[in-house]
């Protein structure tokens, strides 16, 4: 019976090792082929913007808001929300990945299939790194389980928005230069691993995923004699370090990315909650994409889940990654098969860590995968050998055919998802400001789905040539009943029922769930819950807000808008939405009211 069961576990296994590495590359191009079609999308469709602007800098490419003057013009620009922290800093050092962008302005700026061949070069230079590690890892001899593990690691669905939204090549490129380095680690060669180590760094600051990886392997591939080697790695990291703190680099007063160096132990409390999903999801499917969906309350559920989920995944491992002792058959046991297990189970606990400071998503994988695919090599080398026992054999069967059989298949679905976001941005709104006229107005959203992407319609329209408003600024949440008071030719009063944004205490003090509460929490990526006071004014150029009234939390719930111009005046263009889909509105007469009612998410 056992050997039935593990005749039957490793049918993946068998299936793959088959097909051999070409039928990897085949399914590979064919799976991950989607990936030119996602398009340009949210951060994209600006990026391109910048790259045809005369004064562009490579080095400001990822450079979003460090103080509140960029606050300031951003909001001008329409590309922050009115309720945006005047604090924000959003800015990241990523250079090399700025050159990337900057080689495809030169080459097709705007043919997209270019732009995801490119990444799709550099995921390859990923995958082919992450085989290297196997080899090293798991032993030359073990080619069937090197094969699965590079099978599951570039066929992974975690990858499907990191591939397909060209925004996260920086994750992409990180992961090329880090794989190489711990390859490179791992055959000896330490100069070279710590050069690769800097550019990956310079890539991304998820490269720091990548001293995770070189400090396990220091820990438990290394020979003690020679781990003090491993103190190389402290120039690279020390002199992007550096650069980062002088040039103002991080994440601050925002939930998007969160300030770890600055707020310790808040980071640690993000940590374990976030840590199981993430490395959970590596295991099995991304379910952590699930945490927004989801609503705060059930999503906190998720959390507690994936703490249950750990017990079975440590259980499983545990006998690739056992403490050997000496004994007169193996006086040397620095020398067993277990050091590798070790070395990739730590390496991918490290990488989870620095990807906690942001919105838990399958986007954060990559690092992560890299471990976790190699200890599902390492178990189907162990089945094979018969190492793992009856009562852990159909458990690891379940894993190689969700790693083997599911995971592709859900890759190109995941990839074709990203297009979830042209929804947002482009699709709600392509019945209104069509027509010429648009070009020398300003839209206001009275009303947005989400209030973070509306900004991003302009640039959209623009880089497809369509016509489209100079500046679209969303005021209010459509997914919230908002009333609308005429005050004078230039006013409008807004009271929205439950006010805008979050609160300061985060979201799980909203009772609402699903979709509704995950766009209100996008829209709080741009603040960490500054509050809001009668008599504040933000000025957004063409018009100012003035707060009214806050709710006792902080959130602006009544407020006036004040135009420079009557709200008649061409260069002003409003919109609300009705069922989903944006109309244009006409102003009201002074004095009167206008009721907007809630809205769904997605257009019926």
């Amino acid at each position: 019976m056992t050997d039935r069961w593990t005749r039957l576990a490793l049918l993946p296994v068998r299936l793959w090792e088959r097909l051999g590495p070409r039928g990897l590359v085949i399914a590979a191009v064919l799976l991950c082929s989607p990936m030119l079609f996602t398009g340009f999308q949210l951060d994209d469709v600006v990026q391109r913007a910048l790259l045809e602007s005369p004064d562009f800098v490579a080095m400001d490419m990822f450079r979003f808001v460090r103080t509140p003057a960029d606050v300031a013009a951003r909001q001008h620009e329409a590309l922050l929300p009115w309720w945006s922290d005047p604090n924000l800093k959003l800015a990241f050092f990523r250079p090399v990945t700025a050159w990337t962008h900057l080689v495809d302005g030169w080459v097709a700026p705007t043919f997209f299939p270019w732009h995801a061949l490119h990444t799709a070069a550099w995921f390859a230079v990923a995958c082919l790194g992450a085989a290297a590690i196997y080899r090293k890892a798991l032993g030359e001899k073990a080619g069937a389980a090197i094969l699965f593990a590079t099978v599951a690691f570039v066929l992974d669905d975690a990858h499907g928005m990191t591939l397909g939204w060209l925004a996260n090549r920086n994750a992409v490129i990180a992961a090329a230069f880090g794989t190489w380095a711990v390859a490179s680690h791992l055959s000896g060669r330490r100069a070279l691993a710590a050069l690769l180590l800097g550019l990956s760094l310079c890539s991304s600051e998820a490269g720091v995923a990548t001293v995770g990886y070189l400090l396990a392997a220091a820990l438990f591939v290394d020979h003690r004699r020679d781990r003090w080697k491993a103190l190389i790695y402290v120039l690279p990291v020390g002199l992007w370090a550096a650069a980062w703190i002088q040039g103002g680099y991080g994440g601050a007063h925002n939930d998007g990315y969160f300030d770890a160096l600055g707020q310790p132990r808040a980071f640690a409390s993000l940590v374990l909650e976030r840590a199981p999903m993430l490395w959970g999801s590596a295991w099995t499917v991304s379910f952590v994409d699930l945490w927004m969906l989801l609503g705060p309350r059930l999503g906190h559920e998720l959390a507690r889940a994936a703490l249950v989920l750990l017990v079975p995944i440590a259980w499983v491992c545990w006998p690739l990654v056992k403490a050997v002792w000496p004994t007169h058959a193996n006086p040397h046991p620095d020398l067993v098969p277990s050091r590798g297990a070790r070395f990739l189970l730590a390496g991918s606990l490290l990488a989870v860590v620095p990807v906690c400071a942001t919105l838990p998503s399958s986007r954060l994988l990559l690092m992560t995968g890299i471990g976790v695919s190699g200890l599902v090599g390492s178990l189907a080398a162990a089945l094979a050998r018969g190492e793992l026992g009856r009562w852990r054999t159909p458990v690891v069967g379940l894993l190689l055919a969700v790693h083997g059989l599911l995971s592709p298949v859900l890759l190109p679905l995941a990839l074709l998802n990203v297009r979830v976001f042209d929804t947002l941005t482009a699709g709600a709104w392509s019945d209104v400001l069509v027509d010429a006229g648009a070009a020398e107005a300003d839209a206001i959203a009275l009303q947005a789905p989400v209030g973070l992407f509306a900004g991003y319609l302009p640039f959209a329209r623009r880089l497809r040539g369509e016509p489209g408003p100079a500046h679209l600024y969303a005021i209010a949440p459509s997914l919230q009943r908002s009333v609308v008071e005429r005050i004078d030719e230039r006013t409008l009063r807004m009271q929205v029922d439950r006010g805008v944004a979050p609160p300061a205490g985060g979201v799980r003090e909203l009772p609402e769930s699903g979709t509704h509460i995950s766009a209100q929490w996008l829209d709080r990526t741009l603040t960490d819950g500054c509050p809001h006071y009668d008599g504040d004014v933000v000025d957004m150029g063409p018009f100012e807000v003035r707060v009214v009234e806050p709710l006792p939390d902080g959130r602006p719930a009544t407020f006036d808008l004040v135009f420079d111009a009557p709200l008649e005046d061409p260069s002003l263009r409003f919109v609300v939405f009705v069922d989903g889909h944006a109309r244009e509105w006409t102003p009201i007469p002074v004095g009167g009211t206008d009721i907007l009612p809630a809205n769904p998410l997605f257009p019926r």
